[in-house]
């Protein structure tokens, strides 16, 4: 029986390897700058999402950022980090989304599923121009009880520095007393409720409540959710 479990979990593992696929822009040496190269590692990230990462990595190229080896960057709401390659590529990784601090991996799954999330939420109610993406590293206020209340609601006030305006409130909580809110980073945030993550590029005015159903208000006016959009068809399941 453990020789049986062990040989499937192999069998997986080589699978994984087997779906990690390596990409590379093609359209930065021409202006002085080392191709960039992802890692994909599931099967399950859309193409479509790869070539935005690459063709955005070759805009900025373009508009004459310059970037280098341990320098960092950030792709969508996600901080990643530049690592040199051996055939003078510049090897895009992100956070492994457990560790603090902050351990890079060779990979852009997370980065490439976070982006596809909010933006897939932010359209299910408004245009797709009204992404509004905070930083990795910028702050949340959130109550006490955020990582185990399943009644929340996301609130997005105006960027403010290293406060992204996000503002996570316990449904449950009638008090509505400034002793239950504290600051957190919006990394211990995902890592520690992951579910959240697809709210987070919500535009200031904003409100996402989960109370059973998802559902949104935009300057206390509610918004209605599209057919067939991301949000409709979550809250089919829930």
């Amino acid at each position: 029986m453990i020789r049986q479990l062990i040989t499937t979990l192999l069998a997986l593992g080589a699978a994984q390897t087997a779906s990690a696929e390596t990409y590379l822009t093609t359209k930065c040496a021409q202006f002085g700058q080392p191709e960039f190269q992802i890692n994909v590692m599931s099967s399950s990230i859309p193409r479509a999402d790869v070539d935005w990462a690459l063709s955005t990595l070759e805009g900025m190229v373009a508009s004459g950022e310059k970037f280098k080896a341990g320098e960092t960057m950030q792709l969508g709401w996600m901080l990643t980090k530049l690592q040199a390659g051996d055939k003078g590529q510049l090897i895009v990784t992100e956070p492994d989304m457990k560790s603090f601090p902050i351990v890079f991996v060779d990979s852009v799954d997370s980065t490439l599923k976070h982006l596809r999330s909010q933006k897939d939420t932010v359209e299910s109610v408004l245009a797709a121009d009204a992404l509004a993406f905070p930083s990795l590293i910028q702050a949340v206020v959130v109550h006490v009880n955020y990582d185990k209340s399943p009644r929340l609601m996301l609130e997005r006030s105006a960027p403010n520095g290293r406060n992204s305006g996000l503002k996570v409130i316990d449904l449950n909580d009638k008090t509505a007393s400034p002793n239950n809110y504290t600051l957190i980073s919006l990394y211990q945030l995902a890592k520690e409720r992951p579910d959240l993550v697809k709210f987070f590029a919500i535009p200031p005015g904003v409100q996402a409540t989960i109370d059973g159903k998802i559902s949104f208000k935009k300057n206390g006016q509610a918004l209605p959710i599209k057919p067939g959009s991301f949000i409709e068809l979550l809250n089919r399941q829930m």
